[in-house]
């Protein structure tokens, strides 16, 4: 073959593993890790991805036929070529960083991985360009390898892959989303992530949203029963708690068919169910949904979500902000297919209404919730008598945080602003109801499917707002202890239909019930765990008594329910209830005591005991300590770790800043001087000032995984009348002193306390003097030089204050370092205080 020949072929090969790399063996590995996100077959993508692949291939193998023939500038420019699909390639499979949960907030850049990449990168590249002829020599060969490479793991993954979801075979058909009944309507709309708490804040603020749910209960003693949609949907529409007892697909299979599964019941009933939700959370059969129908060849469009995702997973992390932007993906950005453009094909024969509300067209584009009530005011309508069922699942609360309180798209919105937002726009769906005069006959559900927060607690307190069929008046306020795992039994009661299910009509219960509600917690951010796994995270069961908001309500069961394949979720944490009491202070519910007259315990804005610790729920947290004493002093630790890497923590005591915690996860404050009665403690975190003030970083801050304090020093010691300042360091401190000088012993406390005084003597000369010391405790006297003399002794001390007079003939020193009429010094003086079964020392001042 000729030199050119053989520039042609390098190129191509080059050109090859690049092309692979980009537009095949990257979307593959995505696609194949993450199967429970696509709505279609890999045979089905991978036809899509070799037709993008091909003008590329084409379009590169074009470059090199017509690149400059001078043979330096094609070796740079393909070794470059290479150089760039090795780091894609390494990025891709071997440099992939945790970035946690992609739930729309800003990226958390992690300083080492900007480093790392931009190192390896920058430094691969320059190596190569450095020594292309080497790597000129050996690119096709380096090629075939890592095309071999991708194609063996792809072919593995690809064998290895799990029986793929119900939801694969079908789509979802929209042509009658909006349409509903003249009979009987049952409609639940989850507005995602809204916490009961949030929903009682607003009506608190702004009396007009209550004015929303004319006829509706609110229930704000609700329960969750799990803490993410994947796995809370199927226990509200059925009932069934999800335990890793079988793989997460069988589960919801077996739980949509089970006699508490609404859809399924109400489908056997002559219902029409329509469900309109997350595709991974619901078992598409047609015993249990309407609106199915069989799933069509994907369009292009579909794929790319699977090439944004791509882009994140392969490209170095200084370019990854740019692909995912706060949760608006690249590609998606930029290539935009809506739901309203489905129901206007599918639809189009129906008539379409004019819109009361209008929208604006960023609103539009960029807001699912808004496309969706778009839709339903241009569509709905009333078609027949046969009976109907609605899901419908809107973003509500949930991340990113875009939509403000005038529904309208705003970058960095608030949690309140954006809920303030969903209500308005139930609103607007509940008056489309009463113009299409359905609304009275239909049951109306409202909720949330969990609540927020990576407190447990706070996951567990989701919004349940329920109308009866002809419910009527104002909104009502209920402190009945329902649950969501309810729905089945208070759907199926006032249907009067047969009912072979766990749970109660939430009409049935009063406020005055008591009952137990089960909630199981698991950690999303479990090391390890993702979707594409068959099991979920270890889930901690939880059972409520009382309110849900008190903590005295919550108890840990012990039942931890382990995934078979409990060996790939490491470093898991799991929360129990705190039933020990470890040295120091765990804050708990209760005031712990130290000692008889020193008292400290948890304040305001803390999540309750889980056994990583205790979060704090807004940007400022309290301890309270109590203290029968005056001047008591006691050292603070804090151990801790931020849920947003760029937080930062003060600690203020009384209003008065203390100290700047300095990153990192621990903080020690020593010789805290408390006043008699209550001191308050303040743990505030700062974030960064681009933070929305209602997202989850500012309501969860930080995780305390230990606060506690050392035993108070109730004995404090204080030097005047002929002593100087101390001087040294803390393992080797002096204090200078006249011929005379004062040393004050005084216990603050009103009991008796043990301590320990050691120390040593000595002057500026060999020549021996004399030292005294007398006070109410004990007299002695000694002989000392330079040389030093030690002084241990125990003593018991008497509430009250105790004078020791120092008096010492030594001749004064002349000495530039040594303060002017020095006489002697005291050296290493350490007052050691019992306490219980402790010794501490208290720090030199």
């Amino acid at each position: 073959m000729t030199d050119a020949g053989n520039r042609k072929l390098t190129a191509a090969v080059v050109s090859a593993f690049f092309v692979l790399t980009v537009f095949v063996f990257a979307p593959s590995h995505v696609f194949l890790t993450n199967l429970v996100e696509f709505n279609f077959f890999y045979s089905e993508l991978l036809s899509y991805l070799l037709l993008i692949a091909a003008p590329f291939f084409l379009l590169a193998v074009l470059l090199a036929k017509f690149s400059p023939e001078k043979p330096a500038i094609h070796q740079k420019g393909v070794t470059l070529i290479l150089s760039l699909s090795f780091l894609l390639w390494l990025q891709g499979n071997i440099l992939v960083w945790d970035y946690g949960l992609l739930r729309g907030e800003e990226l958390e850049f992690n300083t080492a991985f900007l480093i790392v990449d931009t190192l390896i990168w920058a430094g691969v590249i320059i190596f190569v360009l450095l020594k292309s002829a080497f790597f000129y020599k050996h690119a096709r060969t380096l090629s075939y390898t890592f095309i071999v490479i991708q194609l063996i793991s792809t072919s593995f993954l690809v064998y290895k892959k799990p029986p793929m979801p119900s939801f694969n075979k079908y789509e979802l058909s929209s042509s009658d989303k909006f349409t509903f009944s003249s009979e009987k309507n049952v409609i639940i709309v989850v507005l995602d992530a809204f916490q009961s708490g949030l929903f009682q804040e607003i009506i608190d603020e702004d009396s007009s949203y209550k004015d929303i749910f004319e006829g509706f209960t609110y229930f704000r003693n609700a329960v969750g029963g799990l803490p993410t949609t994947n796995v809370a949907v199927p226990n509200i529409l059925t009932g069934q708690y999800y335990d890793n007892s079988v793989p997460l697909q069988q589960f919801i299979k077996e739980a949509y068919f089970s006699p508490g599964s609404i859809p399924r019941t109400l489908k056997t009933n002559g219902f029409q169910v329509d469900y309109f939700g997350s595709l991974y959370t619901m078992y598409f059969d047609t015993e249990i949904i309407s609106n199915l129908k069989i799933r069509s060849k994907p369009k292009i469009i579909k794929v790319v979500p699977v090439f944004d995702a791509a882009m994140f997973r392969y490209l170095p992390d200084f370019l990854k902000g740019y692909i995912f932007n706060s949760g608006r993906w690249l590609l998606r950005e930029f290539i935009h297919e809506g739901p309203e453009e489905s129901v206007k094909k599918e639809a189009s024969d129906k008539p379409v209404k004019k819109p009361r509300t209008a929208f604006s067209e960023k609103a539009l584009k960029k807001l699912a919730d808004v496309r969706f009530i778009s839709d339903m005011m241009k569509y709905s309508n009333v078609v027949g008598s046969k009976n109907v069922f609605k899901y419908y699942h809107l973003d509500g609360c949930h991340h990113p945080l875009v939509m403000n309180e005038k529904i309208e798209y705003e970058k960095k919105s608030t949690r309140k602003k954006q809920g303030c937002g969903a209500l308005k726009i139930t609103k607007i769906f509940l008056d489309e109801l009463r113009s299409l005069q359905v609304f009275d006959n239909s049951m109306i559900f409202v909720i949330a499917d969990h609540g927020y927060g990576a407190v447990v607690k706070a996951s567990a307190t989701p919004l349940f707002l329920v109308k009866k069929f002809n419910g009527k008046g104002p909104m009502t306020v209920s402190d009945a202890p329902v649950s969501l795992s309810d729905l089945s039994m208070t759907i199926f009661s006032e249907l009067d239909l047969p009912a072979q299910c766990s749970g109660q009509s939430v009409f049935s219960l009063k406020d005055s019930d008591l009952r137990t509600r089960r909630f199981l917690y698991y950690n999303w951010f479990t090391p390890g765990f993702d979707r594409t796994q068959e099991y979920i995270p270890v889930l901690t069961e939880y059972i409520v008594t009382g309110n849900v908001l008190a903590d005295e309500s919550w108890k840990a069961t012990g039942n931890k329910f382990i995934p078979k394949n409990a060996e790939e979720f490491t470093a898991a944490q799991i929360p129990v209830f705190l039933d020990r009491n470890p040295m120091g202070i765990i804050l708990n519910t209760k005031l712990l005591q130290t000692e008889p007259d020193f008292f400290a315990g948890v304040g305001e804005n803390w999540s309750f005991p889980e056994d990583s610790g205790r979060w704090t729920t807004s940007q400022t947290a309290s301890i309270i300590v109590n203290t029968e004493s005056v001047n008591t002093q006691a050292s603070l630790h804090l151990e801790y770790e931020p849920l947003n890497k760029n937080n930062s923590l003060s600690v203020y005591m009384n209003g008065a800043k203390i100290k700047d915690c300095p990153d990192g996860n621990n903080c020690s404050i020593n010789c805290l001087t408390f006043k008699k009665g209550e001191n308050i403690i303040e743990l505030k975190a700062k974030l960064p000032p681009e933070t929305p003030q209602d997202t989850d970083l500012r309501e969860v801050c930080y995780n305390f995984k230990k606060v506690s304090f050392d035993a108070p020093y109730f004995v404090l010691p204080e030097w005047y009348r002929g002593f100087f300042d101390l001087e040294g360091t803390d393992a080797d401190n002096w204090r200078w002193c006249s011929s005379e000088g004062m040393l004050e012993i005084n216990n603050t406390s009103s009991y008796k306390r043990k301590i320990i005084l050691e120390m040593s003597f000595s002057n500026y000369s060999l020549k021996k003097s004399e030292l005294f010391m007398e006070s109410d405790l004990f007299s002695e006297h000694y002989l000392v030089n330079v040389e030093g003399t030690t002084f241990r002794k125990e003593l018991i001390i008497t509430p009250g204050r105790h004078t020791i007079k120092f008096t010492c003939n030594a001749d004064k020193v002349k000495h530039s370092s040594v303060p002017e009429g020095s006489v002697f010094r005291i050296n290493n003086f350490r007052l050691t205080e019992r306490s219980r079964d402790y010794y501490y020392i208290i720090p030199p001042n």
